[in-house]
């Protein structure tokens, strides 16, 4: 059995962990370990989560956007990404062309889905993907397929939420 003043130890297995069990904190398990469901391995185990702020950045296909104002959130669980957040232009400068929404926290491990909705200039529903891995952008298209979702007015504004599976 293991035991120790101050700490909850688990014994699972034969083997001994340190578990640190708080009032303000809860539960917390040492770096590097996890909570494993069932015992088929590491397959099953949640060995990480994180929330965080991210800064969204939009650009065109090509030229450049001069004035936006960006904010994200996100949360990951294990290798599943939620990224949220808004990003409003005020001045799209020379962009044209398809628009991409990039710096992503993580890179992709499998295809990076989009859904969002453009709320100040025509209320469009937008959408985008990205297949490949290793990438941390995503094309945003009208989910209409009237063209890459590139508003060419000031005050153009997109609320979104991007989910893929981290490398």
């Amino acid at each position: 059995e293991c035991v120790d003043s101050g700490r909850g130890y688990v014994d699972r297995w034969g083997r001994c962990m340190s578990v640190i069990i708080s009032g303000s904190n809860g539960i917390t398990l040492p770096a590097n370990a996890g909570i494993e469901f069932g015992i088929s391995g590491s397959t099953n185990d949640l060995d990480d989560y994180e929330e965080g702020t991210w800064t969204p950045v939009l650009a065109g296909g090509a030229g450049t956007i001069t004035s936006q104002t960006n904010a994200g959130q996100y949360t990951k669980v294990g290798n599943m990404v939620i990224l949220t957040g808004n990003v409003n232009i005020t001045n799209w400068g020379n962009a044209s062309g398809g628009v991409i929404l990039s710096n992503f926290p993580f890179s992709n491990a499998a295809m990076i889905n989009l859904v969002g909705v453009e709320t100040n200039v025509n209320g469009k529903i937008l959408s985008g993907r990205r297949t490949g891995t290793g990438l941390t952008n995503c094309d945003v298209y009208y989910y209409d397929n009237s063209g890459p979702a590139n508003g060419g007015t000031s005050n153009w504004n997109m609320i979104f939420t991007v989910s893929y599976r981290a490398a």
